[in-house]
Formats: C-alpha cells, structure tokens, sequence
C-alpha cells in the first residue's frame, strides 16, 4: 500500500485484513485485487457559508488543493472522485492492488508449483508470468498453467472492499518531482529516472484532479480515526482539528493560535 491510498472494506466494523480473510475463505480463491476509485485533490468541507459558497464554486471549476489541508483528516479533505472505478482520469487507468493467499488458507487445487509461482511470479498489480530474476525461465514456462489456479477461474466473486487512492496536493507533487530520482514506480521501459522525474509536470498534476462525484463513504473512520491519535498524540482532537501542523507554516501557525483547537489532556 502507498501511503495516499486507504482500504476502504464494505462490512461495517470489519478490518482490511478481515475483508481479505474472509475473501479467501468464503471463494477458495487465492487472489483478491481491490479496485481503486482515484479522489480528485478538489476542496469540497468548510467552515463557513462564504468560504463554502467560494470552495463550491473552486469544485465546479476544478481548482485542486495546492497546499496539504492540514485542518482536516484526508478522508474529510478528500471527498470527490471519478465516477468510474479504476479510472485516474477519463482516459487513463489506474491497475489494482492485489493480495495471496496461500494453499492452507484457501484449500484451493494448487499443484507442487502453484505457491512458488505466488511467490517467485506475482506483483501487487497481479501475476505477470514474468520472470524477475535474471536467466531464470520458471514463471514463462508454468504461467499456463499456474495462472488460473491463483485468481480461481470459475470459482464465485464476493467484492469485499476497495481502495481510495487520495491524489496528491500540489505541494506533495512538486515535492515528488524534485526527489524523483531516489524512486523507480513510475518509471516506463526505455525510460531513465531523470526523463521520468521530468514527466511531473504540471500537466499531470492536473490529470490527477479530474472527477466529481461525490463519495463520503470513507467518513464513517473519522470518529476512530481521530480517537486513535487522541492516544498516540495525548492530544484532545476535535472535528476540525490541525492535526498536521507544519512548524514555519504561517498560514497554519495563524489559524492554530487563533482557534486553538488542540487541547492537551490533563
């Protein structure tokens, strides 16, 4: 998981790893690929009628975030998306994420090589068939027939979650195009790392910002979400909380002392 996505499991009170789990258990498969709905860096809450009239306006027009929104959780700050799973923008898809189980969870007909094909030959984006590993041919030569025992050919679909992928604030998108180099994700075939440091323009910035449907479904965290930093932190939050404060950042140093919203515990 990158850090700008979250699994978001459709059973109330259930975990990721539960949904996962139960996933395996009740299909027999041994792959579960969560979809991901890609949350545009668009302003949707605010705390006042003018700033909302503004903000609602900025939405139509689809102006992003171009700092971090420091005063909410990112599932409050983020809360319009492409309509379309799976779609970063309309003309540009976005691969899934995928977990394994192996053969003592599932019971499923794997052969002698079926969790050695998990382990050498399949990706967090899926089973390639490809092998990693120089001069090495066994992922070519059993993808045949080891593919289709992983994702349970014919075997019943329960979707049990998915991913909200939450796209980057301007300020975090120059940030990764000036340490570009130190990462290879995105890089293309026949591509160096400094030409693909180059492609963060921003022209794909704003490919990113794109959708408008609106989702809130992910706020049904934000009460155990912000009771879990009250423990980490000993800090009293409140909804509208800076939780994120950035030292040396006027404009929250201004509202921090003006609303003073983090209370320490006694």
């Amino acid at each position: 998981m990158d850090l700008d996505e979250y699994i978001v499991p459709y059973g109330k009170g259930m975990t990721a790893f539960d949904a996962v789990y139960d996933f395996f258990v009740e299909t027999k498969r041994s792959q579960y690929c969560f979809e991901k709905l890609n949350f545009a860096s668009t302003h949707i809450l605010t705390h006042s009628l003018i700033q909302s009239i503004t903000y609602l306006l900025t939405c139509v027009l689809g102006a992003p975030h171009t700092l971090e929104p420091v005063n909410l959780l990112t599932i409050e700050a983020y809360q319009s998306r492409m309509q379309t799973p799976s779609k970063m923008n309309y003309y540009t898809s976005v691969a899934p994420k995928c977990a394994y189980a192996l053969k003592q969870l599932t019971n499923a007909d794997f052969s002698n090589h079926t969790q050695e094909f998990i382990a050498r030959c399949c990706t967090f984006h899926g089973c390639e068939g490809a092998d990693f590993a120089e001069g090495q041919t066994f992922c070519r030569e059993h993808k045949h027939d080891e593919h289709w025992r992983v994702v349970g050919k014919g075997k019943p679909w329960i979707a049990k979650g998915v991913i909200n992928h939450y796209s980057r604030s301007l300020e975090k998108f120059t940030l990764k195009a000036k340490t570009w180099r130190t990462s290879t994700g995105e890089i293309q075939i026949n591509q160096t790392a400094e030409q693909a440091a180059k492609g963060y323009d921003i022209g794909k910035f704003y490919a990113r910002s794109v959708g408008w449907f609106h989702d809130d479904s992910a706020l049904m965290f934000s009460c155990q979400v912000r009771d879990c930093l009250k423990v980490l932190t000993h800090l009293l939050t409140h909804s509208s909380t800076y939780l994120l404060m950035r030292i040396g950042n006027d404009e929250s140093n201004r509202l921090f002392t003006t609303r003073q919203e983090l209370v320490p515990q006694s």
